[in-house]
């Protein structure tokens, strides 16, 4: 007999069909998918030798890469003093807001004749808070304080700190500081001598040295440009030491110091940090869209992290290196870190450094600036005469307007009997920290004379100052 209809091999061949369709229509599908998972464990392996060969070359030329070594940075902290601090600058005042030292009633007043009583309002902000900023001159008198990321980064974070703990470390307050500088300042101004008023401002500054993190540096920054203002001010009223004077003319600009400190903490807190963490751990998952974005992000991640993290963490390094002069250093082609798709965050967050290195530049030029003309103000006060012109001023001063290494050099212009300005050269070259865009494009050096109010204008890579009518002068 026959076999049955339905019997076994007419099965198994039907079987062997449906097996043959199986594999035409998922075995594509299935190769191409195991093909994308070769891929993505051969590009995370290349990545993470990626980064190990950056970390190494870093730590090589005597570079920190650990949250070890950048903890160690911050040396002693007087815990207690910090915690103090931190309680007392969380209820500061934010609504305080205390007037600055190149605000239009400031400067009139400072420009108006000796003895004019300060305008109600300001002293009325100045005066307000007593107790508060008695405090906070306290703190700076103990000498122990540091106001920096450094004053709170041993009690926050652990040699094996996450990304979320390094992301709600403590940090400092800019308006915190801000605000008692600019008291600081303008008590300077107006009190009898300014002597002990920009001792505190001196150690306010200080207290932000080392740069923990970018926002001391961009604090750093600020602040900088402030106290230097406030000297200058002090320097045309006339009510402070002159050894104290001729002390801040004779400092060197630290302004790539400050940045390249910040830079170097960027890169050992977050990248550094971010190469072996789960970042999805910074994002919500509220909903299922937020949900479904962080497991895509998870992904991704696996993939392309660690290339990024190697090219933020190398781009960094270089910038760090260039701020500080290191032999050979340049700052790194941001164009080359964009083209390569698997580092789009490093790429864009290189891009943001770049301009802090240009802020660097433009601080150093304006510390030099301010500097200058404080020489022709007191020079003016002496001989009763601002000088003639840039021959004149060099002459006097030789060396002054040059810049040493790769500083560009400023230009001096004597505006009228009382008015003059120093500025960056218009000619200067272009510094590849500038990021592209020329600091020397600034400058108001053959502008005409700016209609001062007050007593000077400042900008960023340059000042212009007119000295007040109660300052005599052989005009």
């Amino acid at each position: 007999m026959g076999p049955a209809p339905g019997s076994t091999p007419r099965r198994k061949r039907r079987r062997r069909v449906t097996v043959v369709r199986l594999l035409v229509w998922c075995g594509p599908p299935l190769l191409v998918l195991g093909l994308i998972v070769i891929a993505a464990i051969t590009t995370r392996h290349i990545g993470m030798r990626r980064l190990a060969a950056v970390e190494a070359a870093i730590a090589a030329s005597g570079g920190i890469t650990t949250l070890d070594g950048y903890l160690a940075l911050a040396g002693d902290v007087d815990t207690a003093l910090q915690e103090d601090f931190w309680t007392w600058s969380q209820g500061f005042p934010s609504t305080h807001q205390i007037p600055t030292i190149d605000s239009a009633e400031t400067q009139a007043w400072l420009a108006g004749p000796t003895g004019t009583p300060f305008p109600d309002e300001a002293r009325a902000a100045l005066d307000a808070h007593p107790e508060v900023m008695r405090r906070g001159r306290e703190f700076l008198a103990n000498g122990s304080l540091r106001l920096s990321a450094f004053g709170w980064a041993g009690a926050d974070l652990t040699p094996d700190a996450s990304l979320e703990a390094i992301a709600t470390m403590r940090i400092p307050s800019l308006h915190t500081n801000r605000e008692l500088l600019n008291w600081l300042a303008l008590r300077a101004l107006v009190e009898e001598r300014s002597d002990p008023w920009l001792a505190d401002i001196d150690r306010l500054v200080e207290a932000l040295v080392p740069s923990g993190a970018a926002i001391d540096a961009a604090i750093l920054l600020s602040l900088g440009s402030t106290r230097d203002l406030a000297y200058l001010a002090c320097a045309i009223r006339g009510h402070v030491d002159d050894a104290r004077i001729q002390r801040w003319i004779a400092e060197v600009p630290r302004h790539r110091e400050w940045v390249a400190d910040g830079v170097r903490a960027e890169r050992i807190l977050f990248w550094g940090v971010a190469a072996g963490s789960d970042v999805t751990s910074l994002v919500a998952t509220d909903s299922w869209a937020t949900a479904v974005a962080g497991r895509v992000l998870d992904v991704w991640n696996a993939v392309a992290l660690p290339h990024d993290s190697a090219a933020a963490i190398d781009a960094l390094h270089r910038v760090e290196q260039r701020l500080r002069g290191a032999p050979g250093a340049r700052m790194p082609d941001v164009d080359a870190i964009s083209e390569d798709f698997l580092t789009p965050i490093g790429a864009s967050l290189f891009m943001g450094f770049e301009g802090f290195a240009r802020a660097a530049l433009a601080g150093e030029v304006h510390h030099r600036a301010v500097r200058c003309a404080a020489l022709v103000i007191l020079e003016s006060r002496r001989s009763g005469r601002v000088p003639d012109d840039e021959a004149a001023f060099a002459e006097r001063w030789p060396g002054r307007l040059d810049g040493e290494g790769d500083a560009p050099p400023l230009r001096y212009e004597r505006l009228d009997a009382r008015q003059f300005r120093v500025s960056i050269d218009p000619d200067a070259p272009d510094s590849d920290l500038a990021a592209g865009k020329s600091i020397a494009g600034d400058s108001t050096f053959g502008l005409p004379a700016a209609e001062i109010t007050g007593v000077f204008e400042s900008h960023d890579v340059g000042i212009e100052v007119r000295l007040p009518e109660w300052i005599a002068l052989d005009e």
